[in-house]
């Protein structure tokens, strides 16, 4: 460490410390080639001699496209090496980073290859390799995570002899353990650098190099590729890192919009001090406000964070990944397996992944075992996924990115879930996955929870989102997902499965600034395998999505299928019920023929008791008919019966029990010779143009809690 006093000053006047500085670092800012330059060294293995000068300089980027038969390598060793590597625009598909480099005739030496084209849940990602000669390699760990151009690539070493303990994080984030990397017969020597190749141009933005025990280096903990909107439109960067040695007085930032194609510092976020900066034990934080008319640009937009007044005339530096303004909603509950949180395929509806939206995988296998932290990947959304299908539900691509994962698992109470728990921990570390802060939760849950008393089931729910407010640093916005029914074989009654929709229903009502009731998915039944295994996921995580549009006030309606608006009695023989629309275009009563079941989900009963509602004691419509066109956002139905069974009050119920739109919880329905949920189940739909139909919603009274409508 260094005091350098100010000029004519005393010793005991103000000051500033210095300290070392990062023994190397090249921004490719200028210069055409890597052979010959300051602090480089280009190597060709035999028979390779002509690509001496095929590693070069372009748009401030160093690559090749040339054959693997070169390696640029920093001249000066450094045995404990902490090193920095912001990619370029280059896909980065093979083993372009190379350290330790020897080479006599052969090639010896470390690396780390991806596999940039990875989507899904069968990633390659990122592998740490042993490499010996130009073209053979032995893994040393293979981690699965996700490269994108801009991201910061930093390994950690410790080298001793031949051997080294590497670690390796990508965005600051621990991408697998550290890994005892021996073999190659040769003196590792403490050099870094980059591998020639065909595809590898414009690979490396900037390299740093550090020496862990005696020059400062920060480094940021950034993973997020989206960072959330506020409501009026504005961004909060929170800029969280680490640091070595001493802690930093203070650090600048930069904002770069890369919106042209390159980096453009932005006006009034150049080299400004960190605001809200504090610092202790390794680790430091910050943040700062980017406007909406900053944001307009679109982006993507790159903070450059500077630990300046350091030695040499050099400075550290650090970057994020590349980012975008967006919405960030993970899912927790249960049955996240077969759930809208995952990468499922689906085949119809096609969803288009949207551009520059993101998944977090994670969820752990059981209540108790929470893998470790680098499980929880993010790649970008793959098309036809329960994923896509949500972020297209919440209208990701119009100006705005996405990124969603989960984190709890299936088939548990919510006791087993709770605070503590392996499932909670996962969703915590998907949030830090995320960047540290989330807009919101699809929770969905109720289904191993059908006898759980509400007093327990409540208190659990609101311990978990308590604490994870508390984690996040701000109120969640929790979308409560009621369970599906059964549709078949069920063995709880009607009015477990009814009270726990409703409990969800209250809830929204009671803790309206937490709670959003979530998608109405009564026609996607949790066991009904023919839509469970193809587009069930898929259009439950779009009716989400649109939940959580309304929700944020980027649309009027949720359409989460037509309601109950009215009843009257026509005659003793006739009644008129209306719905509204909720966004639909018009109503349809779909599949009235089979079974002669025209009541469409609906319970007519002239009697207000619970046990008119069993399947022998509803009355059935002989006919229906749909008004012609809605009228003011809503339609009307009129249903005939035989006789007269309204010479007195009728009492409705609407998409009620266990079984709604299969009151006699008829097999056919749904076992395995004769599956055919879509034309056997009597349901009111919503009908909107380009997209699937949605089923009448629960209707329930705050009042008096009767959940029923009286035609008088």
């Amino acid at each position: 460490m260094t005091i350098i006093y100010g000029i004519g000053q005393e010793p005991n006047a103000p000051s500033i410390t210095t300290n070392p500085a990062p023994t190397f670092r090249d921004d490719f800012s200028s210069g055409s080639n890597l052979n010959g330059r300051a602090g480089w060294t280009v190597a060709t293995v035999t028979g390779q001699s002509a690509q001496i000068n095929n590693i070069t300089i372009s748009a401030g980027a160093a690559g090749s496209t040339g054959n693997g038969g070169a390696y640029a390598f920093t001249t000066a060793p450094v045995a404990n090496a902490v090193v920095q590597r912001r990619l370029g625009l280059g896909v980065f598909p093979s083993a372009g980073i190379a350290d330790h480099v020897t080479v006599a005739g052969t090639f010896s030496g470390l690396g780390i290859a991806s596999s940039y084209n990875t989507v899904g849940n069968t990633p390659t990602g990122l592998t740490v390799l042993r490499r010996f000669n130009a073209g053979v390699s032995t893994t040393v760990s293979s981690q699965g995570e996700r490269i994108e151009p801009g991201d910061v690539v930093r390994t950690e070493d410790a080298i001793s002899g031949a051997d080294t303990l590497r670690s390796v994080f990508v965005n600051g984030w621990q991408i697998g353990p550290a890994s005892v990397v021996s073999g190659l017969g040769v003196t590792l020597t403490g050099q870094f650098g980059l591998v020639g190749g065909p595809t590898m141009a414009g690979m490396l933005d900037d390299i740093q190099i550090s020496n862990n025990a005696t020059d400062e280096w920060i480094g940021l903990r950034m993973a997020g590729r989206v960072l959330p909107l506020n409501d009026d439109g504005s961004v909060t960067v929170r800029v969280r890192g680490t640091y070595n040695l001493t802690a930093p007085g203070r650090l600048l930032y930069t904002l770069l919009d890369r919106s042209s194609g390159a980096d453009v510092a932005v006006a009034g976020h150049t080299r400004v001090p960190l605001p809200e900066f504090s610092a202790s034990g390794g680790t430091f934080a910050g943040e700062f406000e980017v406007s909406a008319a900053v944001l307009a640009s679109g982006g993507p937009f790159v903070v450059q964070v500077i630990r300046d007044r350091l030695l040499a005339g050099r400075e550290a530096v650090a970057f994020s990944p590349r980012w975008r303004p967006g919405y960030i909603v993970l899912q927790n509950g249960q049955s996240l397996g077969v759930d809208a949180s995952r990468q499922s395929v689906t085949t119809s509806p096609t969803w288009t992944a949207p551009a520059n939206s993101f998944w977090i995988n994670g969820e752990p296998t059981n209540v108790s075992t929470l893998g470790a932290s680098w499980t929880r990947r993010q790649y970008p959304i793959g098309s036809n996924t329960a994923a896509a299908a949500f972020a297209v539900g919440l209208g990701a691509g119009s100006g705005f990115a996405v990124t969603t994962g989960a984190g709890g698992v299936s088939a548990q109470p919510i006791s087993a879930r709770g605070v503590g728990s392996a499932c909670q921990n996962a969703i915590k570390e998907a949030i830090e996955r995320a960047g540290g802060y989330v807009h919101a939760i699809r929770h969905t849950d109720g289904q191993s929870d059908l006898t759980t008393p509400q007093a327990q089931l409540i208190a659990a729910l609101m311990a978990i989102y308590d604490d994870l407010d508390l984690f996040n640093g701000a109120p969640i916005k929790v979308q409560l997902n009621p369970i599906a029914s059964s549709w078949y074989g069920s063995s709880f009654h009607d009015l477990r499965w009814q009270a726990i929709r409703r409990l969800y229903w209250q809830l929204t009502r009671d803790y309206p600034e937490r709670f959003v009731l979530g998608a109405n998915v009564l026609d996607l039944q949790h066991r009904d395998t023919l839509h469970l295994n193809n587009n069930a996921m898929g259009l439950q995580a779009f009716r989400e999505g649109k939940v959580f549009r309304k929700a944020l006030g980027l649309a009027t309606h949720d359409r989460n299928g037509p309601s109950l608006a009215s009843a009257a009695k026509i005659s003793s023989s006739e009644l008129r019920v209306v719905l509204d629309l909720n966004g639909a275009d018009s109503l349809t009563l779909s599949n009235a023929a089979y079974a002669g079941d025209n009541n469409g989900g609906l319970i007519f009963s002239n009697t207000d008791a619970l046990t008119a509602l069993t399947v022998a004691s509803d009355i059935r419509a002989t006919g229906h008919t749909v008004d012609a066109s809605p009228s003011g956002g809503q339609q009307g139905i009129n249903f005939t019966f035989a006789g007269t069974p309204w010479t007195g009050s009728a009492f409705i119920r609407a998409a009620w029990g266990m079984n709604p739109f299969n009151r006699a919880d008829n097999g056919t329905i749904t076992d395995p010779v004769n599956l055919d949920f879509a034309n056997r189940a009597s349901m009111i739909q919503g009908v909107i143009a380009g997209e699937p139909n949605t089923a009448l919603q629960p209707y329930f009274t705050t009042a008096d809690a009767t959940d029923y409508m009286v035609a008088a």
